[in-house]
């Protein structure tokens, strides 16, 4: 049993090895030395709900599904939830696939502890999880780790909730490469790799990188950077130049809240009583779901008026008879409508409020995205003070040390420094590989490449 561990173990570190991953150092660094977590049961949060085998979650008797994202995070795996330290991107698009259809099931909550783990799948899962939040409301909880590709889950959810200690964050990529070469000719061992294609044994293990190599494989972790920036932008409101100055920066609790990347503080058990607070009052829209009052982007204010108008108009045509205050169908509609009205009035009022302050400005991503998240001015002033300005690529240059080495155009590894990066995120602006190696690498032969 121990061997097959092993075996394992090997194989799982095989599947991390030399490829861009989005995921914390020190867990990367444990798995690749075959220090892979150790088993975990097959389900997570069991004091909440009582366990499903159909999705393999657990749900609670008011119909909230808890779904865990734990551990690694891999590709493929032919299981549901978490298995021996683990969660599979194959196993939760299952899951969301067959709680959609669930009608017991009226919300979801991620319930997230994950360093990161594999790029490869993971954003092949957010149609899937898009399609869950089309049919029924999704939370996600930092508990306690929500951290790269972990995040990346987590950020796709209606509402985002870290725990007081808890992580949210990491937003980055992260590639390993090993050299044997020194160790090889130490012992006297010599290995010749024989290729068609002058990339084919790019990153092998048994030569160094040259600075052609790294300067490839670096911009191959910058493309796959660019997406998750982008993808965390878009579903956060912010600007993608605030995400690139976290620099991969995990955040606990408020700080999670200023930064844009959490809703708010809350443990899991306050997160199921948020939910099932807010939840009953929520109203479905094409393409997910919002509070009553609240902006959102498929006509709120006729969605609104529509709500409110059937509910109260409903009531009034139910009635056996004529009440006390002898109220008519047309004037309940009319009720109803002059609150929709002065709802929506308020409403845009709190959000050109917030829109317009002056603590916004350089913070236009983060006001866009605390105007919409529905509050109110006092509460989103305070966050946009406490938060950092977006810095445009040449200060940071100025203020980063990293960033000013990047921008030489003497650095070693010819990197196109992250001020070549358009408004999206893209590598646009970046000069073609090809011209770069020419400039780099034309005007000399270099043997045994």
């Amino acid at each position: 049993m121990m061997e097959q561990d092993l075996r394992e173990r090997m194989r799982l570190a095989a599947r991390f090895a030399g490829q861009p991953v989005a995921m914390l150092p020190d867990a990367l660094m444990a798995l690749l030395a075959g220090d892979a977590p150790a088993p975990q049961s097959e389900h997570a949060s069991r004091f909440a709900g009582a366990y499903d085998r159909d999705t393999r979650c657990s749900v609670t008797d008011d119909g909230i599904a808890v779904v865990p994202v734990h551990g690694t995070l891999i590709d493929r795996g032919a299981w549901l939830g978490s298995y021996w330290g683990m969660t599979s991107y194959e196993g939760l698009a299952e899951q969301f696939r067959r709680l959609a259809d669930d009608a017991e099931v009226r919300a979801v909550v991620l319930d997230v502890d994950s360093g990161g783990g594999m790029v490869s799948g993971l954003f092949d899962l957010m149609p899937v999880l898009a399609d869950l939040k089309s049919a029924k409301p999704v939370y996600a909880v930092a508990n306690s780790c929500a951290a790269s590709a972990a995040y990346a889950i987590a950020c796709a959810a209606d509402e985002v909730y870290v725990n007081r200690q808890g992580l949210a964050g990491s937003i980055g990529v992260i590639a390993v490469h090993a050299s044997y070469a020194e160790m090889m000719a130490k012992y006297g061992i010599r290995t010749t790799l024989i290729t068609a294609g002058k990339k084919k044994a790019l990153g092998n293990r048994y030569q160094d990188l040259s600075a052609e190599d790294l300067a490839e494989l670096q911009m191959g972790v910058d493309r796959t950077a660019d997406t998750f920036f982008q993808h965390v932008a878009d579903t956060r409101g912010l600007a993608i130049e605030a995400i690139r100055g976290q620099e991969a920066r995990c955040f606990t609790g408020e700080e999670a809240v200023a930064q844009g990347l959490a809703d708010g503080v809350k443990s899991f058990e306050e997160t199921l009583e948020h939910i099932r607070a807010t939840s009953r009052t929520r109203v479905h829209q094409p393409g997910g779901f919002r509070m009553p009052g609240s902006s959102g982007s498929a006509a709120p204010r006729a969605d609104l008026t529509q709500a409110l108008t059937e509910a109260v108009a409903s009531l009034a045509a139910n009635r056996q008879a004529p009440a006390a205050d002898g109220i008519s169908r047309a004037e309940a509609e009319a009720l109803a409508r002059a609150a929709a009205d002065k709802a929506v009035s308020d409403d845009r009022g709190r959000i050109a409020a917030i829109l317009d302050h002056a603590a916004a400005v350089g913070r236009e991503g983060l006001a866009r995205k605390l105007a919409f998240r529905g509050l109110d001015l006092a509460a989103a002033v305070e966050i946009l003070e406490a938060s950092p300005k977006a810095t445009s690529p040449a200060v940071a240059a100025a203020v980063n040390p990293l960033a000013a080495e990047m921008a030489r155009r003497s650095n070693s590894a010819g990197i196109a420094p992250e001020a070549a990066a358009d408004a999206k995120g893209a590598s646009a602006h970046r000069p073609p590989l090809g011209d770069v190696f020419a400039s780099r690498f034309g005007g000399s032969k270099k043997k045994g490449n």
